[in-house]
């Protein structure tokens, strides 16, 4: 098995949020095996998308960022003694 390791960012250019995880990938058949040199990044991004779960779910991680940026930019929650 292989493991790949990914992020995914977004920012507002102001805020940024960010999630990070690691995926195993099968072992390819012999006589498919793509020489590490020859990997491209669109390549090595869709099998990363594709067992996280498709377009659909790469969405959500996405609508998830957003949601973090958004907080950021107007917070909903607070921590400690509203006066100083």
């Amino acid at each position: 098995m292989y493991t790949a390791h990914y992020t995914i960012a977004a920012t507002d250019g102001i805020y940024s949020a960010s999630a990070y995880g690691s995926i195993g990938l099968e072992q390819p058949d012999p006589d498919n095996i793509i020489p590490f040199a020859e990997l491209t990044k669109d390549l090595v991004i869709g099998w990363v998308q594709e067992k996280l779960g498709g377009d659909e779910k790469v969405e959500e991680i996405e609508a998830a960022l957003q949601a973090q940026l958004d907080e950021q930019a107007a917070p909903t929650k607070a921590q400690g003694m509203p006066w100083g």
